[in-house]
């Protein structure tokens, strides 16, 4: 069984034999370039609720 708990799964092709087990922790599936997608389309919800801009997704 691979560790799937450091593996970053933004790139991967999604089905059921790829995630085979238990599913990896939800931050495994973003990568820098998603991760500033969530903030520029979320942009206006960080400043509404304060979230903070640096948090880790």
């Amino acid at each position: 069984m691979t560790d799937k708990s450091k593996k970053i799964f933004a790139e991967v092709n999604m089905s059921q034999d790829t995630l085979r087990g238990p599913l990896p922790h939800y931050n495994n599936f973003y990568d820098e370039e998603t991760k500033q997608l969530v903030r520029e389309v979320f942009k206006k919800d960080f400043e509404k609720y304060h979230y903070n801009k640096n948090m880790e997704i």
